[in-house]
Protein backbone atom coordinates (compact mmCIF):
# COMPACT_ATOMS: atom_id res chain seq x y z
CA UNK A 1 0.00 0.00 0.00
CA UNK A 2 1.52 3.73 -0.89
CA UNK A 3 1.82 5.84 1.54
CA UNK A 4 -1.08 8.18 0.45
CA UNK A 5 -3.11 4.96 0.53
CA UNK A 6 -2.40 4.44 4.02
CA UNK A 7 -3.20 8.02 4.80
CA UNK A 8 -6.75 7.32 3.16
CA UNK A 9 -7.31 3.96 4.95
CA UNK A 10 -6.83 5.77 8.22
CA UNK A 11 -8.39 9.39 7.97
CA UNK A 12 -11.90 7.57 5.88
CA UNK A 13 -13.10 6.08 9.11
CA UNK A 14 -12.21 8.81 11.42
CA UNK A 15 -14.36 11.51 9.25
CA UNK A 16 -16.76 8.81 9.45
CA UNK A 17 -16.70 8.30 12.79
CA UNK A 18 -16.80 12.40 13.13
CA UNK A 19 -20.13 12.37 10.91
CA UNK A 20 -21.65 9.30 13.70
CA UNK A 21 -20.72 11.54 16.32
CA UNK A 22 -21.52 15.08 15.13
CA UNK A 23 -25.11 13.40 14.72
CA UNK A 24 -25.56 12.86 18.30
CA UNK A 25 -27.99 15.96 19.34
CA UNK A 26 -30.06 15.37 15.57
CA UNK A 27 -30.32 11.05 16.53
CA UNK A 28 -31.84 12.30 19.72
CA UNK A 29 -33.88 14.71 18.42
CA UNK A 30 -35.54 12.06 15.50
CA UNK A 31 -35.76 9.61 18.91
CA UNK A 32 -38.16 12.26 21.37
CA UNK A 33 -40.35 13.36 18.69
CA UNK A 34 -40.89 9.60 17.35
CA UNK A 35 -41.57 8.57 20.49
CA UNK A 36 -44.05 11.88 21.22
CA UNK A 37 -45.73 10.79 18.05
CA UNK A 38 -46.31 7.42 19.16
CA UNK A 39 -47.87 8.22 22.86
CA UNK A 40 -49.94 11.19 21.01
CA UNK A 41 -51.42 8.11 18.72
CA UNK A 42 -52.83 6.03 21.92
CA UNK A 43 -55.12 7.47 24.78
CA UNK A 44 -53.11 6.55 27.77
CA UNK A 45 -54.49 4.19 30.79
CA UNK A 46 -53.68 5.11 34.42
CA UNK A 47 -50.55 3.27 34.88
CA UNK A 48 -51.51 2.41 38.57
CA UNK A 49 -50.12 2.46 42.13
CA UNK A 50 -46.30 3.16 42.12
CA UNK A 51 -43.37 1.55 44.39
CA UNK A 52 -40.17 3.15 44.48
CA UNK A 53 -37.62 0.88 44.84
CA UNK A 54 -34.17 2.18 45.98
CA UNK A 55 -30.73 -0.15 46.68
CA UNK A 56 -27.82 0.86 48.64
CA UNK A 57 -25.12 -0.78 50.93
CA UNK A 58 -25.97 1.95 53.82
CA UNK A 59 -27.62 5.36 54.19
CA UNK A 60 -24.97 7.97 53.17
CA UNK A 61 -25.54 11.51 53.11
CA UNK A 62 -26.51 11.33 49.14
CA UNK A 63 -28.54 8.46 49.75
CA UNK A 64 -30.51 10.20 52.17
CA UNK A 65 -31.04 12.82 49.48
CA UNK A 66 -32.21 11.03 47.09
CA UNK A 67 -35.15 9.68 49.52
CA UNK A 68 -35.85 13.18 50.09
CA UNK A 69 -36.27 14.18 46.60
CA UNK A 70 -38.23 10.98 46.02
CA UNK A 71 -41.20 11.82 48.55
CA UNK A 72 -41.28 14.94 47.41
CA UNK A 73 -42.75 13.43 44.28
CA UNK A 74 -46.28 14.61 43.51
CA UNK A 75 -48.39 11.78 42.32
CA UNK A 76 -51.91 10.55 43.85
CA UNK A 77 -51.85 7.96 45.10
CA UNK A 78 -48.61 8.78 46.84
CA UNK A 79 -45.90 5.91 45.68
CA UNK A 80 -44.48 3.57 48.00
CA UNK A 81 -40.67 3.81 49.10
CA UNK A 82 -39.10 1.22 49.73
CA UNK A 83 -35.20 1.58 50.73
CA UNK A 84 -33.65 -1.96 50.62
CA UNK A 85 -30.09 -1.38 52.70
CA UNK A 86 -27.35 -4.13 53.46
CA UNK A 87 -26.82 -2.91 56.58
CA UNK A 88 -27.44 0.46 59.29
CA UNK A 89 -25.18 1.76 61.50
CA UNK A 90 -25.68 3.79 64.89
CA UNK A 91 -25.95 7.25 63.12
CA UNK A 92 -28.33 5.60 59.99
CA UNK A 93 -30.81 4.59 62.52
CA UNK A 94 -30.10 7.89 64.70
CA UNK A 95 -31.07 9.82 61.26
CA UNK A 96 -34.17 7.67 60.18
CA UNK A 97 -36.01 7.63 63.91
CA UNK A 98 -35.17 11.75 63.81
CA UNK A 99 -36.91 12.05 60.34
CA UNK A 100 -39.79 9.58 59.67
CA UNK A 101 -41.38 10.13 63.47
CA UNK A 102 -43.71 12.22 61.58
CA UNK A 103 -46.33 11.00 58.75
CA UNK A 104 -43.75 10.28 56.19
CA UNK A 105 -42.82 7.18 57.94
CA UNK A 106 -46.18 5.78 56.67
CA UNK A 107 -45.15 5.29 53.13
CA UNK A 108 -41.00 4.59 53.72
CA UNK A 109 -40.32 1.25 54.81
CA UNK A 110 -36.62 0.09 55.41
CA UNK A 111 -35.51 -3.27 54.53
CA UNK A 112 -32.17 -4.78 55.80
CA UNK A 113 -30.99 -6.94 52.86
CA UNK A 114 -27.72 -8.42 54.68
CA UNK A 115 -24.53 -9.91 52.95
CA UNK A 116 -25.21 -10.17 48.90
CA UNK A 117 -22.99 -13.72 49.97
CA UNK A 118 -21.83 -13.52 46.07
CA UNK A 119 -24.47 -12.22 44.26
CA UNK A 120 -24.45 -8.56 43.20
CA UNK A 121 -25.37 -5.97 45.80
CA UNK A 122 -27.70 -3.83 43.41
CA UNK A 123 -29.52 -6.91 42.39
CA UNK A 124 -29.66 -8.45 46.08
CA UNK A 125 -30.89 -5.28 47.40
CA UNK A 126 -33.43 -5.42 44.71
CA UNK A 127 -34.34 -8.70 44.83
CA UNK A 128 -35.53 -8.03 48.47
CA UNK A 129 -37.51 -4.79 47.40
CA UNK A 130 -39.46 -6.57 45.23
CA UNK A 131 -40.52 -9.28 46.72
CA UNK A 132 -42.09 -6.61 49.14
CA UNK A 133 -43.48 -4.29 46.88
CA UNK A 134 -47.16 -3.81 46.23
CA UNK A 135 -47.49 -1.54 43.79
CA UNK A 136 -48.64 -1.69 39.96
CA UNK A 137 -45.75 -0.29 38.85
CA UNK A 138 -42.02 -0.44 39.96
CA UNK A 139 -39.21 2.20 39.39
CA UNK A 140 -35.88 1.67 40.13
CA UNK A 141 -33.89 4.20 41.47
CA UNK A 142 -30.11 4.14 42.23
CA UNK A 143 -29.03 6.09 44.79
CA UNK A 144 -26.94 9.03 43.74
CA UNK A 145 -30.18 9.95 41.37
CA UNK A 146 -32.67 12.99 41.74
CA UNK A 147 -35.65 13.54 39.79
CA UNK A 148 -35.49 17.76 38.88
CA UNK A 149 -39.28 18.45 40.39
CA UNK A 150 -42.11 17.46 41.86
CA UNK A 151 -43.45 16.47 39.09
CA UNK A 152 -40.55 14.30 37.26
CA UNK A 153 -41.62 11.34 38.38
CA UNK A 154 -45.24 11.03 36.99
CA UNK A 155 -43.85 12.16 34.05
CA UNK A 156 -41.51 9.26 33.72
CA UNK A 157 -44.07 6.56 34.30
CA UNK A 158 -46.80 8.36 32.53
CA UNK A 159 -45.40 6.42 28.92
CA UNK A 160 -46.00 2.84 30.74
CA UNK A 161 -49.82 3.76 30.32
CA UNK A 162 -48.90 2.62 26.91
CA UNK A 163 -49.51 -1.14 26.89
CA UNK A 164 -47.28 -1.55 24.11
CA UNK A 165 -44.70 0.07 26.31
CA UNK A 166 -42.83 -2.53 28.59
CA UNK A 167 -40.15 -0.63 30.14
CA UNK A 168 -38.98 2.96 30.86
CA UNK A 169 -35.53 4.22 31.08
CA UNK A 170 -33.61 7.10 30.99
CA UNK A 171 -30.37 8.95 30.38
CA UNK A 172 -28.12 10.04 32.97
CA UNK A 173 -27.01 13.42 33.57
CA UNK A 174 -23.92 13.82 35.65
CA UNK A 175 -23.36 16.76 37.38
CA UNK A 176 -21.49 19.28 39.42
CA UNK A 177 -18.42 17.51 39.11
CA UNK A 178 -15.87 19.35 41.35
CA UNK A 179 -12.54 17.46 40.90
CA UNK A 180 -11.08 15.91 37.68
CA UNK A 181 -11.48 12.06 38.50
CA UNK A 182 -15.32 13.15 38.64
CA UNK A 183 -15.28 15.26 35.74
CA UNK A 184 -14.05 12.48 33.51
CA UNK A 185 -16.88 9.97 34.97
CA UNK A 186 -19.13 12.88 34.06
CA UNK A 187 -17.77 13.62 30.45
CA UNK A 188 -17.45 9.93 29.74
CA UNK A 189 -21.01 9.56 30.47
CA UNK A 190 -22.45 12.65 29.22
CA UNK A 191 -20.61 12.63 25.97
CA UNK A 192 -21.47 9.42 24.71
CA UNK A 193 -24.30 7.39 26.72
CA UNK A 194 -27.42 9.54 25.06
CA UNK A 195 -26.12 10.06 21.81
CA UNK A 196 -25.31 6.03 21.36
CA UNK A 197 -29.05 5.29 23.24
CA UNK A 198 -30.32 7.69 20.60
CA UNK A 199 -28.47 5.99 17.29
CA UNK A 200 -29.45 2.58 18.39
CA UNK A 201 -33.05 3.71 18.90
CA UNK A 202 -33.53 5.44 15.39
CA UNK A 203 -31.99 2.91 13.63
CA UNK A 204 -33.11 -0.69 14.93
CA UNK A 205 -35.45 0.65 18.10
CA UNK A 206 -34.39 0.50 21.62
CA UNK A 207 -32.85 -2.82 23.33
CA UNK A 208 -31.10 -0.48 25.67
CA UNK A 209 -31.61 0.76 29.02
CA UNK A 210 -30.24 3.00 31.83
CA UNK A 211 -30.55 1.68 35.57
CA UNK A 212 -29.80 4.90 37.20
CA UNK A 213 -33.95 5.03 37.42
CA UNK A 214 -36.38 2.70 35.29
CA UNK A 215 -39.94 1.81 35.42
CA UNK A 216 -41.79 -1.41 34.62
CA UNK A 217 -45.20 -2.68 35.04
CA UNK A 218 -45.75 -5.76 37.80
CA UNK A 219 -47.37 -8.01 35.08
CA UNK A 220 -44.65 -7.38 32.72
CA UNK A 221 -41.76 -8.04 34.99
CA UNK A 222 -43.74 -11.14 36.17
CA UNK A 223 -44.28 -12.47 32.40
CA UNK A 224 -40.02 -11.75 32.11
CA UNK A 225 -39.95 -14.37 35.24
CA UNK A 226 -39.22 -11.49 37.57
CA UNK A 227 -35.74 -10.35 38.48
CA UNK A 228 -34.03 -13.10 39.93
CA UNK A 229 -32.06 -14.63 36.78
CA UNK A 230 -30.33 -10.78 36.93
CA UNK A 231 -28.96 -11.28 39.97
CA UNK A 232 -25.34 -11.69 38.91
CA UNK A 233 -25.32 -9.83 35.90
CA UNK A 234 -23.44 -7.44 34.72
CA UNK A 235 -25.42 -4.38 32.65
CA UNK A 236 -29.02 -5.95 34.34
CA UNK A 237 -30.37 -2.61 32.41
CA UNK A 238 -29.16 -3.79 29.12
CA UNK A 239 -30.36 -7.33 30.05
CA UNK A 240 -33.64 -6.94 31.04
CA UNK A 241 -34.50 -4.56 27.53
CA UNK A 242 -33.36 -7.21 25.15
CA UNK A 243 -35.63 -9.12 27.56
CA UNK A 244 -39.02 -6.83 27.19
CA UNK A 245 -37.74 -6.00 23.77
CA UNK A 246 -38.41 -10.15 23.25
CA UNK A 247 -41.53 -9.92 24.92
CA UNK A 248 -43.23 -7.86 22.34
CA UNK A 249 -42.73 -4.66 24.27
CA UNK A 250 -41.16 -1.16 23.17
CA UNK A 251 -38.34 0.28 25.48
CA UNK A 252 -38.65 4.20 25.89
CA UNK A 253 -36.25 6.46 26.86
CA UNK A 254 -37.49 9.76 28.46
CA UNK A 255 -36.87 12.60 27.40
CA UNK A 256 -36.22 14.47 30.58
CA UNK A 257 -32.52 12.90 31.74
CA UNK A 258 -32.15 11.97 35.72
CA UNK A 259 -29.79 13.71 37.47
CA UNK A 260 -26.92 11.62 39.07
CA UNK A 261 -24.72 14.41 41.59
CA UNK A 262 -21.16 12.92 40.92
CA UNK A 263 -18.88 16.02 42.84
CA UNK A 264 -16.15 14.18 43.34
CA UNK A 265 -13.93 10.70 42.97
CA UNK A 266 -11.02 9.42 43.11
CA UNK A 267 -8.78 8.08 39.84
CA UNK A 268 -9.18 4.58 41.36
CA UNK A 269 -12.83 5.28 41.52
CA UNK A 270 -12.81 6.56 37.86
CA UNK A 271 -11.16 3.53 36.36
CA UNK A 272 -12.87 0.74 38.12
CA UNK A 273 -16.32 1.82 36.74
CA UNK A 274 -14.92 2.95 33.29
CA UNK A 275 -13.10 -0.28 33.03
CA UNK A 276 -16.55 -2.88 34.93
CA UNK A 277 -18.16 -0.99 31.67
CA UNK A 278 -15.79 -1.91 29.32
CA UNK A 279 -15.70 -5.52 30.37
CA UNK A 280 -19.55 -5.56 30.73
CA UNK A 281 -19.63 -4.62 26.86
CA UNK A 282 -17.20 -6.59 25.72
CA UNK A 283 -19.10 -9.56 27.38
CA UNK A 284 -22.49 -8.92 27.05
CA UNK A 285 -22.66 -7.06 23.28
CA UNK A 286 -22.51 -8.66 19.90
CA UNK A 287 -19.17 -8.46 18.62
CA UNK A 288 -19.93 -5.97 15.59
CA UNK A 289 -22.18 -3.92 18.26
CA UNK A 290 -18.60 -3.31 20.52
CA UNK A 291 -16.66 -2.95 17.73
CA UNK A 292 -18.63 -0.21 16.45
CA UNK A 293 -18.44 1.27 20.18
CA UNK A 294 -15.12 0.88 20.32
CA UNK A 295 -14.51 2.99 17.17
CA UNK A 296 -16.73 5.77 18.45
CA UNK A 297 -14.62 6.01 21.28
CA UNK A 298 -11.03 5.49 19.79
CA UNK A 299 -11.36 7.49 16.99
CA UNK A 300 -9.35 10.38 18.11
CA UNK A 301 -6.49 7.72 18.60
CA UNK A 302 -6.99 6.47 15.58
CA UNK A 303 -6.57 10.55 14.07
CA UNK A 304 -3.40 10.71 16.51
CA UNK A 305 -1.69 8.03 15.43
CA UNK A 306 -2.16 8.97 11.63
CA UNK A 307 -0.81 12.13 12.42
CA UNK A 308 2.14 11.22 14.37
CA UNK A 309 3.11 8.55 11.10
CA UNK A 310 2.54 11.46 8.47
CA UNK A 311 3.05 14.91 10.52
CA UNK A 312 3.13 16.99 7.30
CA UNK A 313 -0.41 14.88 5.63
CA UNK A 314 -3.13 17.37 5.34
CA UNK A 315 -5.49 14.66 5.32
CA UNK A 316 -4.56 13.25 8.94
CA UNK A 317 -4.37 16.45 10.19
CA UNK A 318 -8.09 17.61 8.44
CA UNK A 319 -9.49 14.09 10.24
CA UNK A 320 -7.93 15.10 13.70
CA UNK A 321 -9.57 18.23 13.61
CA UNK A 322 -12.91 16.80 12.48
CA UNK A 323 -12.92 14.56 15.27
CA UNK A 324 -12.13 16.62 17.98
CA UNK A 325 -14.53 19.64 16.31
CA UNK A 326 -17.31 17.00 16.39
CA UNK A 327 -16.34 15.79 20.07
CA UNK A 328 -16.65 19.34 20.97
CA UNK A 329 -19.92 20.29 18.91
CA UNK A 330 -21.86 17.57 19.77
CA UNK A 331 -20.97 17.62 23.50
CA UNK A 332 -21.49 21.23 23.58
CA UNK A 333 -25.28 21.00 21.87
CA UNK A 334 -26.14 18.08 23.72
CA UNK A 335 -25.00 19.77 27.19
CA UNK A 336 -27.29 22.55 26.61
CA UNK A 337 -30.45 21.04 25.21
CA UNK A 338 -30.44 18.13 27.54
CA UNK A 339 -27.72 17.34 30.17
CA UNK A 340 -27.65 20.78 31.47
CA UNK A 341 -24.24 20.41 33.77
CA UNK A 342 -23.03 22.93 35.13
CA UNK A 343 -19.67 22.07 35.43
CA UNK A 344 -19.45 21.48 31.75
CA UNK A 345 -17.21 24.39 30.83
CA UNK A 346 -15.05 24.38 33.42
CA UNK A 347 -13.69 21.09 32.37
CA UNK A 348 -14.44 20.67 28.54
CA UNK A 349 -10.54 20.82 27.97
CA UNK A 350 -10.22 17.04 29.72
CA UNK A 351 -12.02 15.77 26.66
CA UNK A 352 -9.52 15.02 24.19
CA UNK A 353 -7.20 13.39 26.89
CA UNK A 354 -10.65 11.32 28.16
CA UNK A 355 -10.96 10.23 24.21
CA UNK A 356 -7.59 8.84 24.54
CA UNK A 357 -7.75 7.03 27.91
CA UNK A 358 -11.14 5.82 26.51
CA UNK A 359 -9.06 3.96 23.49
CA UNK A 360 -7.21 2.42 26.30
CA UNK A 361 -9.83 1.47 28.14
CA UNK A 362 -11.30 0.26 25.12
CA UNK A 363 -8.90 -2.62 24.61
CA UNK A 364 -7.54 -3.37 27.93
CA UNK A 365 -10.59 -5.91 28.76
CA UNK A 366 -8.81 -8.00 26.48
CA UNK A 367 -6.39 -8.30 28.64
CA UNK A 368 -7.97 -7.84 32.42
CA UNK A 369 -11.57 -9.21 32.96
CA UNK A 370 -11.40 -8.79 36.62
CA UNK A 371 -13.64 -5.99 37.72
CA UNK A 372 -14.35 -4.20 40.84
CA UNK A 373 -17.76 -3.33 42.35
CA UNK A 374 -19.24 -2.21 45.56
CA UNK A 375 -15.78 -3.27 47.06
CA UNK A 376 -15.70 -6.50 45.99
CA UNK A 377 -13.50 -8.30 43.21
CA UNK A 378 -15.58 -10.20 40.14
CA UNK A 379 -14.30 -12.32 36.87
CA UNK A 380 -16.83 -11.71 34.28
CA UNK A 381 -17.67 -14.87 32.39
CA UNK A 382 -19.45 -15.01 28.85
CA UNK A 383 -22.78 -12.85 28.90
CA UNK A 384 -21.72 -10.81 31.46
CA UNK A 385 -22.56 -12.84 34.26
CA UNK A 386 -20.51 -11.74 37.15
CA UNK A 387 -18.08 -14.69 39.61
CA UNK A 388 -16.54 -13.39 42.90
CA UNK A 389 -13.21 -13.69 43.16
CA UNK A 390 -12.02 -16.58 45.81
CA UNK A 391 -11.11 -14.46 49.23
CA UNK A 392 -12.71 -10.95 47.83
Amino acid sequence: MTSVGFEIALAVPVFFVALVVASYPLHAAILFWRQRRSIRRRRLTQPGRITILLPSRRLDSSVRSSIESLLGQALWPPPDLIVCVEDLDTEDQTWRRQRFASEDGQRIRFIMTGDPLGSLGKMHNLLAGVSEAKGDVLVLVDADARFSGPSHLARFVEPLGDPHIGLVSCFPAYRGARDIAAALSSLSINSELLGCFALVGVWVGLDVANGSCMAIRRDTLEQLGGLQWLKRQLLMDAALARAVRRAGYRVHLCEEPVAVHHPRSTYTGWWQQSHRWQVSMLRVLPRPAYFGFVCLRSALALAVGAVALSPSSYLALSALAAIALARVASMVLLNALYLRDPSFFRFVWLLPALDLLNAFASVWPLVDRRVWWGGRSYRVAEKGTAVPDEGS
